[in-house]
């Protein structure tokens, strides 16, 4: 863990400091004014989240696992064709597989940032449900995208660079895998 929270912390930071860029990019900032309320809100937003996981943990935290399955897939989806296929199979690799194969692991780590162990316990049964949702689109993706293959040659690439986060995912515990994912993929893509 050591060896990778070194690493995290780089690209963790350099991937939120780029926000700033993005926004001028995007013509959200035109002037002083647009980029002090921009932060302004910037800081609301997590110190808003913040307060409500204080005192809604497990509301809070469904809503924080499905605004990280958009935040992740939306980030490091590549491929026009069916996008919205691949923003979900991307998101739910990172966030459902350490639920499915490392699921005691994982509710310790969560037990620390106030989430009930017997929600997470109840929440079980939805994980498994989801996960098979997640096998079916892996699959149906890949079947559909063979032709764009043929076509295309980075789509095997991208192709092979969701299996391998997906078997990241299940043979390494989630912190490891999880900076695996993120200061290699993830914040570099960013």
């Amino acid at each position: 863990i050591i060896l990778f929270s070194i690493p995290l912390l780089w690209p963790g930071v350099a991937h939120g400091s780029l926000d700033v860029l993005i926004a001028k990019k995007n013509k959200l900032i035109k002037n002083k004014i647009d980029k002090v309320f921009f932060l302004l809100t910037y800081l609301f937003i997590p110190i808003s989240f913040f307060s409500l996981w204080i005192i809604l943990p497990n509301l809070i935290f469904l809503v924080f696992i499905l605004l990280s399955i958009l935040h992740f897939g939306i980030s490091d989806s590549v491929t026009s064709v069916y996008k919205n296929i691949e923003i979900l199979i991307r998101g739910l690799i990172v966030i459902i597989l350490p639920f499915k194969f490392y699921f005691n692991d994982t509710k310790i780590i969560f037990s620390y940032f106030f989430i009930d162990e017997g929600f997470l316990d109840s929440i079980k049964i939805y994980i498994d449900f989801v996960y098979l949702i997640l096998i079916i689109l892996i699959a149906s993706f890949i079947i559909v995208n063979l032709k764009q293959i043929r076509l295309n040659k980075k789509n095997l690439i991208y192709m092979i660079e969701m299996i391998g986060i997906f078997f990241c995912f299940c043979f390494f515990q989630p912190l490891i895998s999880f900076f695996i994912y993120f200061c290699f993929l993830h914040s570099t893509r960013h």
